[in-house]
């Protein structure tokens, strides 16, 4: 592997090596943050010089995508869910429900921390909406939330997304 073309200020990150894109030269990272890791693309030494996003790199997005695969090659990222979400999924869910919440958990470690408090008070608002309905996924994927605020360590996060669900009234 050849040394980084860029400077690149984080001591967390570990380069992966270059790629080159329509033209640009990439210097390729992977950073832990700590519970939420993401892949960097550095294009220059000037600090916003970058594009990251584990989102957009497990979407196929390049220079990301590349960032993505060598990451995993080397050990360095798990695509493996940290959450479980068979223990939420109920023997009467459907196919199509039992899906939703499976992808829920693979999501969820994704989301940046403003991404999380959106979606997550929604599905608590879903979650509560459909209380009536013991068989509703929306109660599953609620619980993924709490699971992944702890995940997080952050077990506060888990209720200012209740506390927004509950202003939406």
């Amino acid at each position: 592997m050849n040394d980084p073309h860029y400077t690149h200020d984080c001591e967390g990150c570990t380069h992966l090596g270059d790629t080159e894109v329509d033209g640009t030269v990439y210097d390729l990272y992977f950073c832990p943050q700590g519970s939420t890791p993401t892949v960097i693309a550095r294009f220059s030494s000037n600090g916003p010089d970058y594009v990251s996003g584990l989102i957009f790199a497990q979407k196929g997005h390049e220079p990301l995508a590349t960032a993505l695969a060598r990451a995993t090659e080397q050990g360095l990222y798990n695509p493996t869910p940290r959450l479980d979400p068979e223990k939420y999924i109920r023997r009467d869910h459907t196919d199509e429900q039992k899906e939703m919440i499976r992808n829920w958990a693979r999501t969820l470690p994704t989301l940046t921390e403003g991404e999380y408090l959106k979606e997550a008070a929604q599905y608590i608002w879903f979650s509560a909406f459909a209380h009536n309905n013991p068989r509703s996924a929306y109660h599953g994927m609620a619980d993924l939330c709490y699971d992944e605020a702890g995940s997080r360590g952050d077990t506060d996060l888990y209720q200012r997304a209740w506390n927004a669900a509950a202003d939406r009234g």
